[in-house]
């Protein structure tokens, strides 16, 4: 995976080339606004000869995201809307598609650190990692339309100063019952 950076570090584009997985090649491009704002991602799926491309856009509110359009085609849209606590945890993520169907959805129970990574940039990633453990979050419960629903717990260790050193995080499925737990290991320079 490869960076390119403006003249204030921000992330302006991505190239990863991700050898056995599906899509083989993904390049992102970012559009940041003068107010160093990230505007829109646009972002192609490389496999073999074919690409696809969509481009999600950022609504802020206060400084936070609390919309992500998402164009996948001309007819195929999406909307995520994300909501915060009052230390600027991400409470909850719904995802609608472009007739304004609820989608899926996912609310999040935090521990009382508050935002413990100091710098998180690169808002390609905001939906999956972003919200995967750095925040702290204590438990999850991820709604799909077809009534499937996951439960995610973490539990953790910190340092002296008060930040998380370990993560296991265990998952259980509600219509099959199957339970896993994965271990996440912080390291911090």
């Amino acid at each position: 995976m490869t960076f390119t950076r403006n003249s204030l570090g921000q992330i302006t584009s991505l190239n990863d080339h991700s050898l056995g997985y599906y899509y083989s090649n993904t390049f992102v491009n970012y559009s940041i606004g003068s107010d160093g704002e990230y505007i829109s991602v646009q972002i192609t799926l490389t496999h073999g000869s074919s690409s696809s491309q969509y481009v999600d856009e950022y609504i802020y509110s206060g400084g936070w995201i609390t919309q992500i359009n998402r164009h996948l085609s001309d007819n195929n849209r999406w909307k995520i809307n994300y909501s915060y606590d009052d230390k600027g945890n991400v409470i909850r993520i719904t995802k609608y598609n472009g007739s304004d169907s609820l989608m899926s959805s996912i609310e999040f129970v935090y521990d009382n650190k508050s935002n413990p990574v100091e710098s998180v940039d690169d808002p390609y990633l905001l939906e999956t990692i972003y919200l995967s453990g750095y925040n702290n979050p204590l438990a999850a419960k991820y709604n799909e339309s077809d009534g499937t629903i996951t439960y995610v717990s973490h539990t953790y260790t910190y340092n002296d100063i008060g930040k998380p050193i370990t993560d296991i995080t265990s998952l259980s499925y509600d219509s099959s019952f199957y339970y896993q737990d994965q271990l996440t290991q912080y390291i911090y320079h």
